[in-house]
């Protein structure tokens, strides 16, 4: 009979135990998801950026593809600040859309 017993009370500390790891992988899974939408957020951000840069007249700045490149890495870092500090809202709306099928 405490055999039994002892058995029973192994099941339910294991039950918890894969609720408890179930509840982590399901965290670091919103965790990476954060990430990802964090990301397409800014890469959102930076595509609106070079389209408003190309609207703008062209510079003598350093003329030619190093100007370019110093401006692609110029507005990427820009495109992530304003993804990371500015609510635009299109990350969270990823979360919430993808949360659910995780």
């Amino acid at each position: 009979m405490i055999e039994r017993l002892e058995g029973v009370g192994f099941n339910i500390e294991g039950s918890r135990v894969e609720e408890v790891q179930s509840k982590l992988n399901r965290e670091r899974e919103l965790g990476k998801l954060r990430d990802v939408a964090e990301e397409f957020e800014a890469i959102f951000v930076n595509i609106m950026l070079k389209s408003m840069r190309k609207s703008i007249g062209e510079t003598n700045f350093l003329k030619g593809y190093r100007e370019d490149i110093f401006k692609d890495f110029l507005y990427w870092e820009y495109s992530k600040l304003i993804a990371k500090n500015t609510n635009l809202g299109i990350a969270e709306k990823i979360v919430e859309v993808y949360r659910q099928n995780l």
